[in-house]
């Protein structure tokens, strides 16, 4: 038997969001359960210095009320196509449950959505120079999700400890997403094409790189290290082959394996940055003597391993495609 079930999130910082997005729904799945996220609609009002964007389509609209039934905020105009937003709805589907759906959501279904909006949030945010941020209930103040359920008017509560898309600053070129970007990057996690080990550890370097600097040039070195090793490796060993490790030992990490790289596959073209000092030096420093890299260093180190990963190991594009809306 099949259970349904409504809900909405807030973002502890709002997306930047383009005007295509708005009054759009973004359709996930993740083994027995299928799922939406709906974004805001355009406001009805077009005033003020900041118009705020209305509700978004939803089955329950009650539902997107505040705690005390008032109108909820989600999200302003801010021109150009642009725009602030602060939240979105869910509506989950499970295909088939035994007993009670409120636990099937509490165990299996939080931890799959939240691998699959992270994966989502991944993609977007390396196309579009966002950076991730955490995402709060909207109805209950904590990391939860408090959902209505459509057959007995209950509302289970589901933690949702995991990431969204958000702004924050120093990190790319910050632009706004749009609805194609959203639409390829659940197709790819729908198709079971999660982001790749090196661009996670990037990923994870550049999404906390402001708070840790010396563990984000680990992580960022490592990502191009793992990069590079299967770049160079592809076809030529199966990956538990020691003869694939004694390879790689023999290059005896970073600067063997860019050297190797470029030995092998034509130079990318210049401007190229000098990975060796860039990231090599900034790395060992952090990781052998404990220095905590400066912004600057920082900042070069994650560009230095954007640069390797961008050309031996290229993340995934975004392609205009409806595969991964669901069109009310």
């Amino acid at each position: 038997m099949s259970k349904t079930f409504s809900g909405s999130i807030t973002w502890s910082s709002p997306i930047l969001l383009h005007d295509d997005c708005l009054g759009q729904t973004i359709r996930g799945v993740v083994d027995s359960a299928a799922f939406s996220l709906a974004f805001p609609t355009p406001s009805a009002s077009r005033t003020g210095v900041l118009p705020v964007l209305a509700a978004p389509p939803f089955h329950e609209p009650d539902w997107l009320l505040n705690d005390d039934y008032s109108e909820r905020l989600w999200g302003w105009s801010i021109g150009d196509g642009m725009n602030f937003v602060v939240g979105g709805a869910m509506h989950i589907e499970l295909a088939s449950t035994e007993g009670d759906g409120a636990a099937y959501l509490r165990s299996t279904l939080r931890d799959q959505f939240g691998a699959w909006l992270e994966d989502v949030s991944a993609y977007v945010e390396l196309w579009s120079g966002q950076v991730v941020s955490a995402a709060y209930a909207a109805r209950t103040g904590r990391s939860d999700l408090q959902l209505f359920d459509h057959d007995d008017d209950t509302a289970p509560t589901v933690p949702a400890d995991t990431g969204l898309v958000g702004i924050a600053d120093g990190h790319g070129e910050l632009r706004s997403v749009r609805l194609f970007e959203w639409e390829s990057a659940a197709t790819l996690v729908n198709e079971r094409n999660p982001i790749t080990l090196p661009w996670r550890l990037y990923h994870r370097a550049w999404r906390f790189g402001g708070r840790d600097p010396r563990a984000a040039v680990i992580d960022a070195c490592t990502a191009v290290e793992v990069a590079l090793s299967t770049r160079l490796t592809e076809g030529l060993y199966e990956p538990d082959d020691p003869a694939r490790e004694e390879y790689i030992k023999r290059l005896n990490g970073l600067l063997g394996l860019v050297e190797e790289a470029y030995a092998k596959y034509p130079r990318p073209p210049k401007p190229r940055p000098d990975v060796a000092v860039d990231l090599g030096v900034v790395r060992n420093r952090a990781a052998h003597g404990g220095a905590v890299p400066t912004p600057d260093e920082r900042d070069r180190a994650l560009a230095a391993a954007r640069w390797v990963l961008d050309n031996f190991l290229p993340l995934a594009r975004a392609t205009a495609s409806d595969s991964g809306r669901l069109d009310e």
